[in-house]
């Protein structure tokens, strides 16, 4: 009687699953990982979870800290500060400090407390409550999202247009 072999070893298929996979790869890795999107929407979490950390910090802390941002050069620091004085960053060290990197740039920062002043500094009190607000992160290539902190609780929405 004759065997005719009507099937692959498994070892032949493990071996095609490996090159098949190895080959998938290769295909993933050659798509661009970072869209501008992707960019612009990591560099707002970034901001918007260090406006939560800092806003419940100054609450349980029953303190105040600043955030001052320079939407010119794309700088960020947070300041501990004693009352609600512009912090002086020449005398205070930042507590966290960070820049938004090119392409990524602050577009339109909307605080009824410092308007058009450069840097804007916005506060984080014990009570909690801020003022209104909107932080605007534009990308080169045209993304841009909003940023705006609730006014009584540490939830930040993100727009984006």
């Amino acid at each position: 009687m004759k065997h005719e072999n009507a099937g692959h070893t498994l070892i032949e298929l493990t071996i095609v699953l490996c090159l098949i996979s190895v080959l998938a790869g290769m295909v993933i890795v050659r798509f661009p990982l970072n869209s501008s999107r992707q960019q612009t929407i990591a560099a707002a979490r970034k901001l918007g979870n260090l406006i939560a950390t800092y806003r419940d910090r100054a609450i349980s802390e029953q303190t105040v800290y600043a955030l001052q941002i320079n939407a010119e050069s794309g700088q960020y620091a947070i300041f501990k500060s004693d009352e609600r004085l512009v912090p002086d960053s020449a005398g205070k060290p930042a507590i966290i400090s960070g820049k938004l990197e090119d392409p990524i740039s602050f577009g339109k920062i909307s605080h009824p407390a410092s308007p058009d002043t450069v840097p804007v500094t916005i506060y984080f009190d014990s009570r909690g409550v801020l003022q209104d607000l909107s932080i605007e992160i534009r990308h080169k290539s045209g993304a841009h999202i909003r940023l705006i902190p609730d006014q009584l609780t540490s939830v930040v929405r993100y727009e984006e247009n």
